[in-house]
């Protein structure tokens, strides 16, 4: 059966015009999410037990989101870890990480391991994030907790004219690093990138069935 819209969705399904706002910045919710909602709201079918903290937490995230993405798109790419990259877009939409971090399922944005990759993908997608860029600070996050190497000895600008930090310069440091590092950094490395990729790639695909 194919998925109905969220417009559809709200349409049969009416809504407070503040939930319905909240609703559709939190992002792709089915016909299932607003039918429980509004029959919740009409006295229909009592609340899960956490449901109404699950709502709060899912609206302080889509607000958090939708900040940290308007950010995201005036600064552009900017080389750093992947978590201080996040802690930079909340210190400009002077917000915290915690709510986003919370919806993705992760502890720290400063430890990154396969074991995360798809919390890190989700992020990255909500915030508008390509996936090259997206590995650069995956890549760069790992050489920092792996190594200690400080992010300026890469060079990514080396031979650069003068302008915006390039991706592709960074791509070719931190491989040129990566194949002097010894057996088990290299792995550490390809397979946290491979399992940020694959993750990346089977979100996007899903949220655009």
């Amino acid at each position: 059966m194919a998925k109905q819209s969220e417009n559809e969705s709200m349409e049969e399904y009416p809504l407070d015009e503040r939930v319905q706002e909240l609703l559709r910045d939190y992002g792709r919710c089915t016909l299932s999410h607003y039918a429980k909602f509004a029959a919740w709201e009409a006295g229909g079918v009592p609340a899960d037990e956490n449901f109404l903290d699950k709502c709060r937490e899912a609206a302080a995230a889509a607000r958090t989101l939708r900040l940290m993405r308007t950010q995201a798109e005036r600064i552009g790419f900017t080389p750093l870890p992947f978590g201080e990259y996040l802690a930079l877009l909340c210190r400009r939409a002077e917000v915290p990480v915690g709510p986003v971090l919370r919806w993705a399922g992760l502890e720290s944005p400063l430890s990154i391991g396969t074991a995360v990759a798809l919390g890190i993908a989700k992020i990255a997608l909500n915030l508008g994030i390509a996936i090259r860029e997206l590995l650069v600070y995956v890549h760069l996050a790992l050489v920092q907790q792996t190594t200690g190497l400080p992010i300026g000895a890469l060079g990514g600008r080396r031979g650069e004219a003068s302008g915006p930090p390039s991706v592709a310069a960074y791509e070719a440091s931190l491989g040129a690093l990566e194949g002097s590092g010894d057996d088990e950094f290299r792995r550490t490395v390809r397979d946290t990138i491979d399992a940020v990729h694959r993750a990346y790639l089977d979100e996007r695909a899903d949220n655009d069935s």
